[in-house]
């Protein structure tokens, strides 16, 4: 470990490239307690069935928070009027009952479970870089097999997908700056501060007694589960896995908020607000131009539209382009985290070796009736999302 904490990582002979995440595999084993399944199963029933109570009423409260809103708008038209006009008060049926009244209540019937110390240990900001990448890598994998996935639920009932992205409505619902701001503080600042205590520090503290691969197992479940969607349920599960291993092996929760913050600034911050600028008929008009461009090959007509827009309103175009910049550099970063990923799976697989990952307490971290439970309470969001999904496309609203 004092290698790791003084000198630059992975300048060995056989790590020979600079700043990789070798040292992360570099852990020193964890005891790990060799009991009958029986007692296994107990043991991680005591935070299942309390992570069962805890997000089973966070969803309640957001549930009741939504219901109270509807009744007195349909019973006040004036405030109606004023819910539609200030979309930012969406975010506050997240911050309430998650930030204000789940967090508290989780710790608070937790907290009487014995919990494992976790030696800590500090990371160098080139392997935090490195791991962001890798994040982004997970990120784009993830999405688009929560994609397929979502697409394979919704399209039989003749739904499009894209108009259905739960956490891609939620973020682009509104284009004004209050809109924006609230969203970048409830995504970008809140959740990950607050998901990382809940499913991170809270949980891995109580649940490493078995082993890492439990913990770890239990933990990005949970959290993948927690999202409600298939869309953000892959890319969620993978990368609770890679935060969930971070903080088992550091001890450390900043580092995970850290990596959680750079994957959701990215979604409800830079890319929200370069949508806000968007002109969409100018949009309407480059992909039109793009489409007769490629059944014509008309050099002419496509330049013609392109100057049209750039004399007519150049603040659009920039914007426009600017959109498109935003979204290829990012998308280069996600190919930067597979490459790392690629170049690091030798390294990473010496978790077997390395740590103690306590295989046998894998199915009783899972197979137990209180993550049994809370595994369900998560399960109903998808069903509930989904019926409405598929609801509303089969019995529209009346305009």
């Amino acid at each position: 470990m004092d290698e790791f904490n003084e000198t630059s990582v992975g300048t060995d002979a056989e790590n020979p490239i600079p700043g990789t995440i070798d040292t992360l595999t570099e852990a020193k084993p964890v005891d790990v307690c060799d009991d009958e399944p029986k007692t296994k199963r107990a043991y991680f029933a005591k935070m299942g069935w309390r992570y069962a109570l805890g997000l089973g009423l966070i969803i309640v409260a957001q549930l009741f928070m939504s219901i109270i809103l509807l009744i007195i708008g349909n019973v006040n038209p004036g405030f109606a009027g004023f819910l539609e006009k200030n979309a930012w008060i969406n975010y506050l049926q997240i911050i309430i009952p998650v930030d204000l009244f789940g967090l508290p209540l989780i710790y608070l019937i937790s907290k009487s479970v014995d919990k494992v110390e976790i030696e800590k240990k500090k990371l160098k900001v080139g392997t935090v870089i490195l791991l962001i990448l890798v994040a982004y890598g997970v990120v784009l994998v993830g999405n688009l097999i929560g994609q397929v996935v979502h697409a394979a639920v919704v399209l039989p009932f003749g739904i499009n997908p894209l108009e259905t992205n739960v956490l891609g409505n939620l973020l682009t619902g509104d284009t004004s700056a209050a809109y924006i701001i609230w969203g970048f503080i409830a995504a970008g600042i809140g959740a990950p501060i607050v998901e990382e205590l809940i499913f991170r520090k809270i949980l891995i503290d109580r649940t490493m007694k078995y082993g890492v691969a439990p913990a770890i197992l239990l933990s990005s479940l949970l959290f993948g589960l927690y999202h409600g969607n298939f869309n953000q349920f892959f890319y969620a599960f993978f990368l609770g896995v890679l935060f969930a291993y971070v903080y088992a092996y550091t001890g450390n929760v900043i580092y995970t908020i850290i990596l959680h913050m750079a994957v959701n600034m990215y979604s409800s911050g830079l890319v929200v607000a370069v949508t806000a600028f968007q002109d969409p008929a100018i949009s309407e008009t480059i992909n039109t131009a793009v489409s007769n461009f490629s059944q014509t090959r008309d050099v002419n007509a496509y330049m013609e539209a392109i100057n049209n827009i750039l004399s007519t309103n150049p603040g659009g175009m920039v914007a426009y382009l600017a959109y498109d910049a935003v979204v290829i550099f990012m998308l280069l970063l996600e190919i930067a985290g597979i490459i790392v990923i690629l170049c690091n799976i030798r390294k990473a697989w010496r978790l077997r070796k390395t740590m103690n990952l306590g295989h046998g307490g894998r199915k009783a971290a899972v197979f137990n009736w209180g993550s049994i439970l809370a595994i369900l309470i998560c399960l109903g969001l998808f069903f509930f999302t989904y019926v409405g999904i598929i609801l509303s496309a089969l019995f529209p609203a009346a305009p």
